[in-house]
């Protein structure tokens, strides 16, 4: 199985990866009512500044779109992180070929969280395919629980963004696992 060792953080439209040598870039890349074309360019844009990953969403793309742009990254040579919601989306994102699948347990229409819905899904996450638990991760405890149901890594947003020391929650999270 590949080795997870890029890290990520958006803040604002700041992506920036970690350990692999990419520099910051300041554009916006998520685009999910652009035309296809301007999400390509878009995409082009973003490995030509640096970028390594792109994140597409199972929610945002139909299944032809959500194919194409992860062959298009495939072809840049970029990661993809499909982003999926439920098992629907989760089967779309294992027939095209993702082999790094985030579990988002933000619901996109109502932004509650379902801290459960990560433990679930993850049994159905299949094997050699590494699992993201996103959103929803407020602490060590969440960390450990996601990495005991079987995740390789988590993506944490708001638990940050709302931290009075966030370099201190990177930390614990880090203890944690």
């Amino acid at each position: 199985m590949r080795s997870i060792s890029r890290i990520w953080r958006v803040k604002n439209d700041i992506v920036i990866g970690r350990g692999c040598g990419c520099q910051a870039t300041r554009r916006p890349i998520y685009c999910c009512h652009c035309p296809r074309r301007t999400v390509r360019s878009r995409m082009v844009d973003a490995r030509l500044l640096g970028a390594a990953a792109v994140l597409l969403s199972g929610a945002a793309l139909s299944p032809d779109d959500l194919a194409t742009f992860f062959e298009l990254a495939r072809g840049l040579g970029m990661d993809s992180l499909v982003e999926v919601h439920d098992e629907s989306e989760l089967d779309t994102a294992v027939q095209v070929g993702a082999d790094l699948i985030g579990i988002n347990q933000r619901d996109l229409f109502t932004f509650e969280v379902d801290h459960e819905r990560a433990v679930r899904m993850a049994k159905l996450i299949p094997e050699g395919v590494v699992g993201v638990a996103e959103s929803g991760v407020r602490g060590p405890k969440d960390a450990i629980l996601l990495s005991e149901a079987g995740y390789s890594a988590i993506l944490v947003g708001e638990t940050l963004v709302v931290s009075d020391d966030p370099g201190m929650a990177v930390a614990a999270l880090r203890g944690a696992g």
